[in-house]
């Protein structure tokens, strides 16, 4: 008869069925994050312009990744919003360069965290820390200090 739905096949109900994982898991990761907003980007490219070194540099990150539906640790090393900006992986130890598009896209869908150590935003590693170019601060592999 027609107005009646048909049953849904095995491979609808299969796909039905991993929609609604990845939201519910979604909203769950959402729900424990500390998300980094439009207005942290806007206030770090400020500073960059003002050669001083964001404090989205200093702090871990985590990044979530739709293709594979999970959160990866990592750190921004540059970031640029009308250019390239530059993530490093925690996990394999490897950089990636991504889009001002696609950064704004992972901040837009709250897919860029701070990483938390219990209830504090977590300090980025040494040795992981790089300053904007004039910055007076310094890092050289053993000792930051300020001038």
């Amino acid at each position: 008869p027609q107005g009646i739905p048909s049953k849904p096949t095995a491979d609808e109900r299969i796909k039905n069925a991993q929609l609604l994982k990845s939201k519910i898991r979604k909203i769950q990761n959402q729900s424990t994050r500390n998300f980094i907003s439009k207005d942290d980007l806007k206030r770090a490219q400020h500073d960059i312009k003002k050669k001083r070194t964001p404090e989205l540099y200093g702090y871990k990150v985590e990044v979530f990744w739709d293709d594979d539906n999970e959160w990866y640790a990592g750190q921004i090393l540059k970031l640029n919003l009308s250019g390239d900006s530059k993530i490093w992986y925690e996990t394999d130890d490897t950089s990636e360069d991504i889009s001002a598009e696609d950064l704004l896209g992972l901040v837009e869908n709250h897919h860029l965290a701070y990483a938390m150590n219990g209830d504090q935003i977590a300090a980025a590693p040494l040795g992981i820390y790089y300053p904007v170019e004039g910055d007076p601060r310094y890092f050289d592999g053993r000792t930051a200090s300020t001038s």
